[in-house]
């Protein structure tokens, strides 16, 4: 196991996209369903058809899940998950410096994600720099380009 204190501010992960039926997400998801389904209780495997999904490791381990779908240039994001012993040391925000120019390529300008759970929220607003919709009480946008 990777010790969480040496983690280096700049870390380097490596994002790979898998599918739906790949090993690496059954397996994932079968570990960490319960929590992924506290945080993103409309998300289901099973409709997630026309979702992107995306694997985030770092030392040889899987350290994150990232789901989304794209609706022309915003992309709505269904699961940014990355289990609790890799919380709070920079996964989400680096996965998200790392990808940016990346989304903004695939001609995403704005990212959706919604929430009613207070910690993925206060993560949203404060580490990740999402606002607020006025049209929904849980949606919230980042503009990237």
């Amino acid at each position: 196991m990777t010790d969480l204190s040496k983690i280096p501010e700049d870390l380097t992960l490596q994002v790979i996209p898998i599918s739906i039926d790949d090993e690496l997400f059954t397996s994932y998801y079968k570990i960490w369903s319960d929590d992924i389904e506290n945080y993103f209780p409309d998300f289901s495997p099973n409709d997630a058809e026309f979702s992107d999904f995306l694997l985030l490791i770092y030392q040889n381990q899987n350290v994150g899940l990232f789901v989304y779908h794209p609706k022309g240039e915003e992309m709505h994001i269904d699961v940014d998950f990355v289990p609790p012993a890799f919380r709070n040391v920079g996964i989400g925000p680096s996965f998200f410096k790392t990808m940016k120019d990346d989304f903004i390529k695939q001609g995403f300008k704005i990212l959706y994600a919604s929430t009613s759970n207070e910690l993925h929220r206060n993560y949203l607003l404060n580490d990740l720099r999402f606002t607020l919709s006025d049209k929904h009480p849980d949606l919230y946008f980042l503009m990237i380009s």
